[in-house]
Protein backbone atom coordinates (compact mmCIF):
# COMPACT_ATOMS: atom_id res chain seq x y z
CA UNK A 1 0.00 0.00 0.00
CA UNK A 2 2.97 2.52 1.02
CA UNK A 3 4.30 3.52 -2.52
CA UNK A 4 7.65 3.82 -0.52
CA UNK A 5 9.98 1.31 -0.28
CA UNK A 6 11.83 2.06 2.99
CA UNK A 7 13.06 -0.07 5.99
CA UNK A 8 11.61 2.92 8.16
CA UNK A 9 8.85 2.97 10.54
CA UNK A 10 5.29 3.37 8.83
CA UNK A 11 4.90 6.69 10.34
CA UNK A 12 7.90 7.99 8.49
CA UNK A 13 6.88 6.33 5.53
CA UNK A 14 3.50 7.85 5.71
CA UNK A 15 4.95 11.28 5.73
CA UNK A 16 7.22 10.68 3.12
CA UNK A 17 4.99 9.56 0.83
CA UNK A 18 3.16 12.91 2.11
CA UNK A 19 5.43 15.17 1.02
CA UNK A 20 5.84 13.47 -2.11
CA UNK A 21 2.25 14.09 -2.89
CA UNK A 22 2.65 17.56 -1.55
CA UNK A 23 5.67 18.16 -4.18
CA UNK A 24 4.28 16.27 -7.32
CA UNK A 25 1.02 18.83 -6.56
CA UNK A 26 2.78 22.22 -6.34
CA UNK A 27 5.19 21.05 -9.32
CA UNK A 28 1.36 20.84 -11.15
CA UNK A 29 0.25 23.80 -9.75
CA UNK A 30 3.46 25.75 -11.11
CA UNK A 31 2.66 24.41 -14.68
CA UNK A 32 -0.38 25.73 -14.30
CA UNK A 33 0.58 28.66 -13.27
CA UNK A 34 2.89 29.29 -16.21
CA UNK A 35 0.21 27.81 -18.67
CA UNK A 36 -1.63 30.95 -17.49
CA UNK A 37 1.05 33.09 -17.30
CA UNK A 38 1.74 32.27 -20.80
CA UNK A 39 -1.59 32.72 -22.08
CA UNK A 40 -2.12 35.95 -20.49
CA UNK A 41 1.04 37.68 -21.97
CA UNK A 42 -0.08 36.47 -25.41
CA UNK A 43 -3.35 38.03 -24.77
CA UNK A 44 -1.18 41.65 -23.39
CA UNK A 45 0.96 41.31 -26.54
CA UNK A 46 -1.69 41.11 -29.03
CA UNK A 47 -3.06 44.33 -27.66
CA UNK A 48 0.56 46.04 -27.60
CA UNK A 49 0.86 45.01 -31.41
CA UNK A 50 -2.71 47.01 -31.94
CA UNK A 51 -1.43 49.53 -30.08
CA UNK A 52 1.69 49.88 -32.13
CA UNK A 53 -0.28 49.93 -35.50
CA UNK A 54 -2.48 52.74 -34.43
CA UNK A 55 1.25 54.80 -33.23
CA UNK A 56 2.89 53.83 -37.14
CA UNK A 57 0.02 54.61 -39.26
CA UNK A 58 -0.64 57.93 -36.92
CA UNK A 59 3.17 58.70 -36.99
CA UNK A 60 3.24 58.34 -40.75
CA UNK A 61 0.22 60.41 -41.67
CA UNK A 62 1.31 62.94 -39.49
CA UNK A 63 4.51 63.05 -40.85
CA UNK A 64 3.05 63.10 -44.57
CA UNK A 65 0.98 66.39 -42.68
CA UNK A 66 4.31 68.09 -42.07
CA UNK A 67 5.70 67.77 -45.14
CA UNK A 68 2.33 68.72 -47.40
CA UNK A 69 2.33 71.83 -44.81
CA UNK A 70 5.73 72.35 -45.62
CA UNK A 71 4.86 72.21 -49.41
CA UNK A 72 2.47 74.62 -48.80
CA UNK A 73 4.16 77.05 -46.97
CA UNK A 74 6.59 77.48 -50.07
CA UNK A 75 3.66 77.13 -52.56
CA UNK A 76 2.46 80.44 -50.25
CA UNK A 77 5.50 82.25 -50.39
CA UNK A 78 5.50 81.80 -53.99
CA UNK A 79 1.84 82.92 -54.52
CA UNK A 80 2.63 85.96 -52.46
CA UNK A 81 5.29 87.28 -54.35
CA UNK A 82 3.98 86.26 -57.86
CA UNK A 83 1.41 89.20 -59.35
CA UNK A 84 -2.10 88.42 -59.27
CA UNK A 85 -2.88 86.41 -62.77
CA UNK A 86 -5.65 85.29 -64.29
CA UNK A 87 -4.33 81.83 -63.62
CA UNK A 88 -4.96 82.10 -59.63
CA UNK A 89 -7.77 84.02 -59.83
CA UNK A 90 -10.34 81.56 -61.31
CA UNK A 91 -10.42 78.82 -58.63
CA UNK A 92 -8.37 77.90 -55.21
CA UNK A 93 -4.87 78.39 -55.19
CA UNK A 94 -2.64 75.54 -55.22
CA UNK A 95 -0.84 76.18 -51.79
CA UNK A 96 -4.38 76.41 -50.10
CA UNK A 97 -5.37 73.07 -51.83
CA UNK A 98 -1.88 71.43 -50.38
CA UNK A 99 -2.68 73.31 -46.74
CA UNK A 100 -6.05 71.93 -46.53
CA UNK A 101 -4.35 67.94 -47.64
CA UNK A 102 -1.71 68.62 -45.34
CA UNK A 103 -4.33 69.90 -42.10
CA UNK A 104 -6.34 66.88 -42.65
CA UNK A 105 -3.27 64.44 -42.49
CA UNK A 106 -1.84 66.37 -39.84
CA UNK A 107 -5.00 66.04 -37.75
CA UNK A 108 -5.32 62.18 -38.51
CA UNK A 109 -2.44 61.56 -37.27
CA UNK A 110 -2.49 63.62 -34.63
CA UNK A 111 -5.30 61.38 -33.37
CA UNK A 112 -4.15 57.87 -34.22
CA UNK A 113 -0.98 58.87 -32.72
CA UNK A 114 -3.15 59.64 -29.74
CA UNK A 115 -5.41 56.44 -29.67
CA UNK A 116 -2.51 54.51 -30.37
CA UNK A 117 -0.07 56.31 -27.13
CA UNK A 118 -3.70 56.36 -24.98
CA UNK A 119 -3.78 51.95 -26.16
CA UNK A 120 -0.03 51.49 -25.34
CA UNK A 121 -0.34 53.22 -21.39
CA UNK A 122 -2.93 50.90 -21.00
CA UNK A 123 -1.53 47.61 -21.81
CA UNK A 124 0.16 46.09 -18.95
CA UNK A 125 3.06 43.26 -20.53
CA UNK A 126 3.23 41.74 -16.50
CA UNK A 127 0.69 38.82 -16.33
CA UNK A 128 -0.56 41.00 -12.94
CA UNK A 129 -3.53 37.85 -12.64
CA UNK A 130 -0.60 35.32 -12.72
CA UNK A 131 1.41 36.93 -10.62
CA UNK A 132 -1.58 37.21 -7.78
CA UNK A 133 -2.44 33.74 -8.28
CA UNK A 134 0.98 32.57 -7.24
CA UNK A 135 1.06 34.94 -4.01
CA UNK A 136 -2.07 33.55 -2.94
CA UNK A 137 -1.06 29.62 -3.57
CA UNK A 138 2.54 30.47 -2.03
CA UNK A 139 0.61 32.29 1.43
CA UNK A 140 -2.18 29.33 0.87
CA UNK A 141 1.00 26.78 1.32
CA UNK A 142 2.91 28.64 4.06
CA UNK A 143 -0.38 29.18 5.99
CA UNK A 144 -0.73 25.02 5.58
CA UNK A 145 2.30 24.18 6.76
CA UNK A 146 2.11 26.58 9.71
CA UNK A 147 -0.69 25.13 10.63
CA UNK A 148 0.26 21.55 10.34
CA UNK A 149 3.84 21.96 12.76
Amino acid sequence: MNDVKTDAPPSVANAASLVGGIVGDIGELIKHEVRFARAEFLSDLGKMKTAAAFLGVGSAAAFLGIVLLSLMAVYGLHYATQPATSEFAQGLPLWAAFGIVGAVFLALGGVLSWVGLDRLNRVNPLPEKTLENVQKDVSWIANQTANSK
